[in-house]
């Protein structure tokens, strides 16, 4: 399977067939990016000094340049929504805030990475009739796709893997943003009808935002990223039983609006300890795991590619980026690289990333480290 161009190497690898090598991504998704104080500094070793732009402003990712994913061979592309721009208002004590377009206020301290939750507006609201009450009017859809379908043309003609972004991250989780953490938590116990409507708000939004732009331009799609963080690093954030009878039914209405319109595969960023949810996953529509937390309870590669490799692809795993990328020496990085590599690779089904974003603390030597240890071991032997 010689010559070919990333969009066919990227489908042997969601079709569980090897090809020439194993298809590599950076950047494509918010998480599986690279911060900007990390990327400045990888530049910086490349002799490539130039204005860093951000992908991301709450966790502060770099918006990676095209040569730089040319030299490290990435096979997919991100076209993204239109973003909120915010005020930012800085304080005499270095700190900065924003308040984004639902009214969360997000703040970052003195020499801070990335923005960090301070209020969150339904924090308050006693009954379900509070939640229109409360957020605010947001951008309609229709002019966050504006431009979308352009994006999508050029990585096209690139002949590069189409991945789109939506703009709210997973169900739950951007429930637990509107409410807050504790209380979200707490409301799905002794609240459960508040829980459910901020559910089924955020819910309502994916679906009419994938609605939008697949029905224009779907089939011009590889990949569409979703997501919904339901691990610690020790286990489950919520039951299995609670998942299956109020998230379950909303992931599976939202992969259900995406396969109509599309025939794109469904990547799902989970952290942590997921290994329980992994069959529900599944069979809630969902093609990819991302970003394989390894190093989580449960989770060890050999166990989930021996249960899992024919039933969902692992996109991430590549190596940890909680302790050896930035505090592994490069034989470290390199020997885990090639560690993973071995078990995720064989029979396809894999897709190399990091286990999540490249973080401000990681050295360039290290980054670099990585992707010769991944290009010293991606070729398939056919």
């Amino acid at each position: 399977m010689s010559g070919l161009d990333s969009r066919e190497r990227l489908w042997a690898a969601l079709n569980y067939k090897e090809a020439d090598r194993v298809p590599i991504d950076l950047g494509t998704t918010n998480s599986t990016g690279i911060s900007v104080a990390a990327y400045t500094r990888y530049l910086d070793y490349l002799g490539k000094n130039r204005e860093v732009k951000t992908a991301n402003l709450m966790q502060q990712l770099a918006l990676v340049d095209e040569d730089i994913l040319e030299i490290i061979g990435c096979d997919t592309r991100s076209a993204a929504p239109k973003g909120f721009v915010p005020s930012i208002e800085s304080y005499a004590d270095g700190s900065k805030e924003y308040e984004d377009e639902w009214g969360i206020r997000w703040h970052m301290c003195k020499g801070g990475y990335y923005y960090d939750m301070l209020r969150h507006p339904l924090a308050d609201i006693d009954c379900v009739g509070d939640i229109p009450k409360v957020l605010k009017e947001t951008i309609p859809i229709s002019d966050r796709i504006e431009g979308l379908e352009t994006r999508v043309n050029e990585i096209v003609e690139q002949k590069k893997a189409v991945l789109i972004k939506g703009f709210i991250p997973g169900i739950m989780e951007f429930a637990a943003w509107l409410r807050g953490f504790e209380q979200f938590f707490a409301d799905l116990y002794l609240e459960p009808e508040i829980a459910k409507a901020i559910l089924a708000f955020a819910c309502d939004i994916k679906v009419a935002y994938w609605e939008a732009v697949l029905s224009k331009f779907g089939d011009k799609v590889d990949v569409v990223n979703e997501s919904d963080d339901l691990g610690t690093q020790k286990g489950p954030i919520i039951s299995p039983k609670m998942y299956r009878e109020l998230i379950k039914p909303l992931h599976r209405r939202v992969t259900d609006t995406i396969k109509k319109h599309s025939r794109a595969k469904i990547f799902m960023h989970s952290c942590g300890a997921i290994s329980t949810f992994i069959p529900d996953l599944i069979d809630a529509g969902f093609d990819i795991l991302n970003p394989v937390q390894f190093t989580a309870e449960g989770m060890a590669l050999q166990a989930l590619k021996q249960s899992f490799g024919r039933d969902v692809v692992f996109w991430g795993g590549g190596v940890d980026t909680q302790l050896t990328l930035p505090r592994g020496s490069q034989e470290d990085v390199k020997s885990e690289v090639k560690r993973n590599m071995e078990i995720l690779m064989k029979d396809g089904g894999f897709v190399f990333a990091q286990v999540h974003n490249i973080q401000a603390d990681v050295p360039p030597e290290n980054i670099q480290a990585m992707y010769d240890a991944f290009h010293e071991s991606c070729l398939y032997s056919c």
